[in-house]
Formats: C-alpha cells, sequence, structure tokens
C-alpha cells in the first residue's frame, strides 16, 4: 500500500487530499459567486461575458492576483472564463486581445495582470494570442478606474486607447476576444472596442472580463 498522497486547494492553498479541486470551503464560495447569467449588458449597449461577481472570495482571489503576485490564479480564472466563452461565444477563428495597462502601471507592478490572463486562456483554449494589437495612448494624467464614480468612469480622459494591425499574423481572425480582469460600467471595454472598430471596421469585437463588480 502507498502512502496517500495530499495536494493543495489552488485557491486557499490549504492542503487536500487526492485533488487539486478548490476545497469545500472555497467551493461553497465559489458557488455563492458564479453569476446564473454569465451575460451582462452594459449602459453603452455591450454585452459582457464573466464567470463570476466581484465579491468576497473573488474579489480577495483577484486582489492577490493583481496586487500581490499570485500568478498561479491566473490559470483558475481562464478556465473558470472559458466555460462561459466556449458556451456564448463563437469562438472559432478568434483572437485573444487583452486590455493594456497604462506606462505607468506597468512601471508601478513590473508585471501586466490582465497580459497574464490572456496567455492562460490562450495556453487553455488553443486560441491565438495578439497583445500588440491594442495600445494604451500615453497620458501625464493618466488616471486609473479604481474608486471613480459610475459618471467619473465614463468621462475618464485616460480611456484613450489606439489599435494596430500587427505586422505577422497566422490567420485572419473572424472576430476579437476583448478580454479585462474586472469591469464595472463596461467603459473600459468599450473604448477598446472603439479603438479596435476604428482600425478594423466590421470585425466582431466579443467582451469578456472574469469578474463583474
Amino acid at each position: 500500500m502507498f502512502p496517500e498522497m495530499s495536494s493543495f486547494c489552488p485557491l486557499c492553498l490549504k492542503e487536500v487530499a487526492h485533488t487539486l479541486e478548490p476545497c469545500p470551503t472555497c467551493s461553497d464560495e465559489l458557488d455563492k459567486a458564479r453569476c446564473l447569467l454569465p451575460l451582462r449588458q452594459t449602459q453603452f449597449g455591450d454585452w459582457v461575458m464573466f464567470a463570476f461577481h466581484y465579491v468576497d472570495l473573488t474579489r480577495n482571489l483577484m486582489l492577490n492576483f493583481k496586487y500581490r503576485k499570485a500568478f498561479y490564479l491566473s490559470r483558475f480564472f481562464a478556465q473558470e472564463l472559458w466555460k462561459n466563452i466556449h458556451s456564448n461565444f463563437p469562438w472559432q477563428k478568434s483572437v485573444i486581445v487583452p486590455v493594456p495597462s497604462s506606462i505607468q502601471k506597468i512601471l508601478k507592478r513590473k508585471y501586466q495582470p490582465v497580459e497574464l490572463l490572456a496567455q492562460s486562456l490562450h495556453s487553455y483554449s488553443g486560441l491565438p494570442l495578439c497583445s500588440k494589437l491594442l495600445y494604451k495612448n500615453f497620458s501625464l494624467q493618466d488616471q486609473g478606474q479604481k474608486g471613480l464614480r459610475t459618471q467619473e468612469r465614463i468621462k475618464n480622459p485616460s480611456l484613450s486607447f489606439t489599435a494596430k494591425a500587427p505586422l505577422f499574423f497566422p490567420f485572419q481572425p473572424a472576430s476579437v476576444l476583448l478580454l479585462d480582469d474586472v469591469f464595472t460600467t463596461g467603459s473600459t471595454l468599450h473604448a477598446c472596442k472603439k479603438a479596435i472598430n476604428k482600425t478594423f471596421p466590421g470585425l466582431p469585437v466579443y467582451l469578456a472580463a472574469v469578474a463583474h463588480g
């Protein structure tokens, strides 16, 4: 007889037996945060796919991922989001495009959470990743969305993006899957979508985020 092998919950990292699935406590909390309807329409008329409500456990996990370098969570988020994308999105011949970070955030964090999430989604889904299609326009007055009220988010002058055609691309995409970590009003996703549509008129852009809060 071999001794029993133990592993760890991928969320809280507590020891569990014989499985890489979330522990019972985390599973219960995730069930509370999962959305019954994985699509929400924003005030801009866009439909956004998401996996969780931004509450309790999922909020803490996302904060750990974005600000405390819990990079291992990117694969979990990607797997959960892909379940909804696969069921609600015509993903064949699509390309993943992450919402880009500002230069200020990149210099401060030294990494880009949405880029890591996009890489995990690329690995999990097999869809090609194009991180050089969308750029955040530089501004000395750049202001993040965190802490802003709804109208302030919508009118934020920092929401300026540019889409550029990549020099090399393996195939002509049928659509773009625009990816973010968390959305509230959807103003950032909408601004990115407008930039892509300006450069690529008629190319469908589908919006997705891990959580809505």
